[in-house]
Order: C-alpha cells, then sequence, then structure tokens
C-alpha cells in the first residue's frame, strides 16, 4: 500500500457552495447567501478584485475568486459531515509551504 500525500489544496466545488460558510464581523456567512456588500468586504482581504460586478457578486465569481485564493495559498477549504468552511491560511504553514517551495528550487 502507497500513502497518499493529503491535499491543501482542495478547491470549492460550485455545488458545494451553498454549503459553505466563511466568518465574518464574528459570524458564519454563507457563500451563496451573504450579501455583496459582506462578501466583498472578506474577500477583499485575500486577493485584489478586478472584472467583477462587486455590486452582485453573482456565485459563479464568488466560486471562481475563492478558488484562486486556495490555489494561491491564501484560504483553505475545512470541511466536515455538516459543512464546509473557507478559512485563512495560517503563517505557519505559509511559511513551510514557501520553505518547501525554496527547497525545490534550490535542488533543481
Amino acid at each position: 500500500m502507497t500513502k497518499r500525500k493529503e491535499r491543501t489544496d482542495v478547491l470549492l466545488n460550485l455545488m458545494d457552495a451553498p454549503r459553505t460558510l466563511f466568518h465574518w464581523n464574528g459570524n458564519e456567512e454563507n457563500v451563496a447567501k451573504a450579501s455583496p456588500e459582506a462578501f466583498d468586504a472578506w474577500i477583499s482581504q485575500y486577493a485584489l478584485i478586478s472584472n467583477v460586478d462587486r455590486e452582485k457578486w453573482e456565485i459563479f465569481h464568488r466560486w471562481d475568486i475563492i478558488n484562486a485564493c486556495i490555489k494561491g495559498g491564501r484560504l483553505k477549504l475545512q470541511q466536515s459531515e455538516e459543512k464546509a468552511s473557507i478559512v485563512e491560511v495560517e503563517v505557519e504553514e505559509k511559511a513551510s509551504e514557501e520553505n518547501t517551495d525554496e527547497t525545490r528550487r534550490d535542488a533543481g
């Protein structure tokens, strides 16, 4: 048997967006149902936003920017049986990944 490496870059499935939460101002907000203002304020902490109608934040744009932030190592998806949450990647995790990337560059 081979060990599988645990994936830390699991992306948000569009169909799961209505059951996925993020934390904003002490509350759990639903990705699909949060007001455009709340979603915009939250996601703006992690990404520079362009080419999006920020007054509407259509579900496809929400899904796309969240996945871009996951791919970029800023956010990650945490899943349990009841729900999924989008959370910030801790500073130690980011530093560890950067060190791993640095090692890869040195080895190559």
